[in-house]
């Protein structure tokens, strides 16, 4: 029986998450039998949506003002995962449907109540990025048109929820079904039963009561969120991206680089030890800029990760750390590493600035045509100005030669352990700064800065461990300098801005210093036939470390608390600090007499 506007179920009417999850296991049986149908209609059938409405699945997070339960993610994630066991398409639908309606919560009230309108009975569809649109602001809202893509259960949605980019961001718009076109275009040879069809909006008018940013979605501050005074409207939407199907295929955009560059490292080293460093790395720079052209053409975000995988085929860094090794004296060499890292880490910070200002001037296409230029002209770079290296034994650097040496293995160790930590720290650093009162969009305010200074704090660092022969005590300054900001982070927690960001300069400081030295000493020891292969391997854990980091620290959040994190950090940096504090420093290099 639907509610009216503004009745509140009591709490004796609610099901419990237990209830919820024995409904989905009931329909089980039947979602088998209508699956066949449901992928040759290429729409879920009209029993399944009835029989979703009827168990409530699309009130889970809905708020009770509006009739709904409110149990929270946990009970979604649950009831979402037991129904994809039976239909995939329709854990699919279910999932957006769920998600949807908790959404609507963070708008306006005043959409709210359009919304809702008298009845507890909605649906709600969304669409991803529009692939051509136009929006003109007037007054009292905007006119929006375009076409909008894989809008999955559109068929029974009474609503849609539109996203376009905005200066900042992006925005979320709510859609009468009355006033969007849908466009039966959906042929596909999996999860065809999602129905995920084109829309279309032709001068459509959205009042701006029925448009909410972005950036108050992803922190928690909507005005839907303030006004209800409910825990679940204050939830940042990353909650749902850990779960979400759209959120995950975007992470695994971003993701898929890493993954095949980890995969690659190896082979791409290897090859540079016979065939050398010019050509394995013009290989890696053309398979580069291939991945961003068709990234860039993209009109999908499947196709954006297959542009993905292989510019991170491409990135054959082994290569060109094996390279600037041989063009280097040892003297040298640890300052020219440092300032590899010492671009990377500042390109890093740059563009979190500027990525923003870019996307609003030449969009996500013109980012990849931007990066495959770049490429491009690195190819040139590679080949008329960089000087020949010297010739170096052509032969395959044997795995078990490098992997048997405990030298090699130790900072091999150093670099897994430290972007472990790395990732696993940001799982929880934005949300640090957000509570200390930076809003996201201002976080630069603080990366920036600490990377700047971490800069001016490394080189003098870099130049007594060179002139010194202080390799050593510096190395092993910068490990334990990482396990005070572990304990510092477990100590303090969120206690403020500041404490926060010195934690997070010093974390950079020791970083940065760790990043130059530790491919200095590998290539300082590494056998000559066998250099690149070192640094392959090298270079594969520390992207193995970056993917870990991630998986680990969300899942210690998630399971034990954020302090475990810190506690993570702190026993992989205790373990470092014990495994170098054996190693052999590197011999003091000096110029050779004139």
């Amino acid at each position: 029986m639907n509610m009216a506007v503004g009745a509140v179920r009591a709490q004796s009417d609610l099901p419990t998450k237990a209830d919820m999850i024995a409904r989905a296991q009931a329909l089980l049986p039947a979602l088998r039998e209508r699956s066949a149908d449901a992928e040759k209609n290429r729409r879920l059938p009209d029993e399944t949506v009835a029989d979703f409405k009827a168990a409530g699945f699309p009130k889970i997070l809905q708020p009770k003002r509006f009739g709904g339960y409110e149990l929270g993610p946990d009970t979604a994630v649950e009831v979402i995962r037991t129904i994809a066991t039976a239909c995939g398409s329709s854990g699919w639908v279910t999932n957006l449907f769920v998600i949807h309606n908790w959404q609507v919560s963070l708008f306006p009230m005043q959409a709210q109540e359009e919304y809702w309108d008298g009845s507890d009975d909605r649906l709600c569809s969304t669409v991803s990025f529009a692939t051509k649109s136009e929006m003109t602001e007037v007054d009292g809202g905007a006119r929006l048109s375009g076409r909008w893509k894989f809008s999955s259960g559109c068929d029974f949605a009474d609503w849609f929820l539109i996203m376009k980019p905005s200066p900042t961001c992006f925005d979320w718009m709510l859609i009468p079904r009355s006033d969007a076109t849908i466009e039966d275009d959906w042929f596909v040879s999996g999860l065809s039963g999602t129905g995920s069809k084109d829309l279309i909006l032709d001068n459509v008018f959205v009042p701006a009561h029925r448009r909410v940013s972005g950036m108050d979605v992803a922190m928690g501050t909507t005005p839907g969120g303030k006004a209800l005074g409910i825990p679940m409207g204050r939830l940042p939407f990353a909650w749902p991206a850990v779960w979400g199907i759209p959120a995950a295929l975007v992470g695994m955009a971003i993701g898929a680089y890493g993954l095949t560059q980890a995969f690659l490292q190896i082979p791409f080293g290897a090859a540079s030890d016979r065939f050398g460093r010019k050509p394995v790395i013009v290989f890696g720079l053309l398979l580069f800029i291939i991945g961003s052209v068709v990234a860039a053409l993209a009109h999908d975000v499947q196709t954006v990760i297959i542009g993905r995988v292989l510019q991170g085929a491409g990135a054959i860094s082994a290569a060109v750390t094996a390279l600037a090794a041989d063009l280097t004296r040892d003297q040298h060499r640890t300052k020219v590493m440092a300032m590899i890292g010492s671009s990377i880490g500042l390109v890093f910070a740059l563009s979190m600035v500027a990525a923003p200002l870019l996307y609003s001037l030449i969009g996500m296409a013109g980012l990849f045509w931007l990066t495959a230029a770049l490429a491009l002209g690195a190819v040139f770079t590679v080949l008329f100005v960089v000087p020949a290296a010297p010739p170096v034994p052509r032969a395959t650097g044997r795995f078990s030669e490098v992997l048997g040496d405990a030298q090699l293995m130790r900072l091999n160790f150093g670099v897994f352990a430290l972007h472990l930590m790395q990732t696993a720290m940001w799982v929880l650093v934005p949300a640090g700064l957000v509570a200390a009162g930076l809003p996201v969009a201002e976080h630069w305010k603080v990366y920036l800065p600490a990377v700047l200074l971490s800069f001016v704090v490394m080189v003098p660092a870099i130049i007594m461990a060179e002139k010194k022969g202080a390799m050593k005590k510096v190395f092993n300054s910068a490990i334990m300098l990482l396990l005070l900001v572990q304990a510092g982070l477990y100590f303090t927690g969120s206690a403020g801005l500041w404490p926060l960001a010195t934690l997070l300069t010093l974390f950079f400081i020791a970083f940065n210093v760790l990043e130059a030295t530790q491919p200095s000493w590998i290539s300082r020891i590494a056998p000559p036939h066998a250099k690149g292969t070192a640094l392959g391997i090298y270079n594969t854990l520390q992207s193995i470390g970056l993917f870990l980091g991630g998986a680990l620290g969300g899942w210690l959040v998630q399971h034990v608390g954020a302090g475990a994190v810190s506690l993570l950090g702190g026993g992989l940096a205790l373990t470092w600090l014990i495994l170098a504090s054996g190693m052999i420093a590197p011999p003091i290099r000096r110029p050779a007499a004139a």
